[in-house]
């Protein structure tokens, strides 16, 4: 009798260790260190791209993400398939944290579906607003501003991105998505505007800059306890803040040749993605007889997105005239753009009228310059409710609809 009722002790013991081990989203058999943190920097750089999410056979096919979606699920990812652990702060409860030992799936047995449960059940939960509680600031340094740290903007704009890696010139190379949430993600090289990142000036207290995640034993910390905390990066000078940044992370110097293309080419982008941007709104609102919740208003507005275009028309015209100033000798391939942009007919008629063609609508273009003039006098609409004509500053004030309903932050 004796042996049987032991018989049965163990076996509900091994029941128990088995139903156990199968409950956590994933179980955390290494721990983060200073090598593993050097692997994630390396897995980010070779496998953080555009189409992470929409590759097929992974788990993580088909998810949709907006800007704090991408930048949590890189480190979950990372974790989950390294046996790292994972923790973040939960908002929704005090000083209860979220992590990869969570015991909310336990009737699940594959791994697999166990990630992506938990990647949709941290989204709308996490976000642009609970970044600072599960990151850090960090000084300016080619050691700590690298594949994997992330760039935040004051909480008033609500975005990030995630460094895929810093070009030898010292320029980030950002991974980022938006609203309305997609599975294509988006990659662009250059700063984010100052006006942008920090609209209330370089404070400490609003956590915008660039930030790396905390290690899991830190989450839960006072900020300035937290290893490798600095705020080297708030006492730089705000107008010379990205050309001081820049500097110390190059490894080599930027032509003007270069950064004028690059800017050029950054402004391009913008455009299109708000010819996108735009398109999705209108097209969501064209079968509706109703005004826009504020969700979907925040989904289809473009404000964000049409500040990043009018300050990288900014960037890119100050970026002229100090090339025209010190007398820079540009490439000639370089000369007709210089000359183009500040001409009234645009790019038109020059090697780049096919460089960067804004389509506003099907077989309708905009200048290059053209936009430029309407973004810098702010006649564009970020309101969803405009229809293209209003969005694209070609009628100005508010449309009939657009005084019908209702506006939202």
């Amino acid at each position: 009798m004796r042996r049987i009722f032991l018989g049965v002790v163990v076996a509900f013991i091994f029941a128990f260790l088995v139903s156990n081990s199968q409950a956590a989203v994933w179980e955390a058999q290494n721990s983060w260190s200073q090598e593993w943190e050097e692997k994630y920097a390396s897995w980010v750089k070779d496998n953080w791209d555009e189409n992470f999410f929409v590759k097929k056979n992974t788990p993580f096919n088909g998810l949709k993400l907006d800007c704090a979606d991408a930048v949590y699920s890189m480190r979950v990812i990372f974790s989950f398939l390294h046996s790292l652990p994972f923790a973040a702060k939960d908002p929704t409860s005090g000083s209860k944290k979220i992590t990869n030992a969570m015991k909310r799936w336990d009737d699940i047995s594959d791994p697999e579906k166990r990630i992506r449960l938990f990647l949709k059940y941290i989204y709308p939960i996490l976000s642009t607003s609970t970044l600072p509680d599960d990151t850090f600031p960090v000084e300016v340094d080619k050691k700590t501003i690298r594949s994997g740290a992330l760039l935040l903007t004051d909480h008033k704009n609500h975005h990030s991105w995630t460094i895929k890696e810093i070009t030898p010139e010292g320029v980030p190379h950002l991974i980022y998505s938006s609203r309305p949430a997609k599975s294509q993600i988006k990659q662009r090289i250059g700063f984010p505007s100052m006006g942008f990142v920090f609209p209330k000036g370089l404070k400490p207290s609003r956590h915008a800059g660039f930030r790396n995640f905390r290690q899991p034993e830190h989450v839960g910390l006072p900020v300035w306890e937290v290893p490798g905390y600095s705020l080297e990066q708030y006492s730089l000078p705000y107008a010379k803040w990205r050309r001081i940044v820049q500097q110390k992370l190059a490894t080599r110097e930027e032509s003007y040749d270069q950064q004028l293309q690059r800017l050029f080419t950054d402004a391009c982008q913008n455009a299109q993605e708000r010819v996108t941007a735009v398109n999705e709104g209108l097209e969501y609102i064209a079968g509706l007889s109703r005004c826009l919740d504020s969700k979907e208003y925040g989904d289809f507005s473009t404000p964000n997105r049409d500040q990043r275009l009018r300050d990288s028309f900014v960037d890119l015209f100050e970026a002229i005239q100090d090339a025209k100033d010190v007398g820079a000798q540009l490439s000639p391939e370089l000369g007709p753009l210089i000359s183009a942009l500040s001409s009234p007919g645009g790019l038109e008629n020059t090697p780049y009228s096919e460089t960067c063609r804004i389509e506003i609508r099907p077989g309708e273009y905009m200048s290059f310059s053209e936009l430029a003039n309407r973004s810098l006098s702010n006649r564009l609409s970020n309101n969803p409710h405009d229809p293209s004509e209003y969005r694209w500053g070609e009628k100005k004030g508010r449309s009939v609809r657009a005084r019908r309903c209702p506006v939202y932050d």
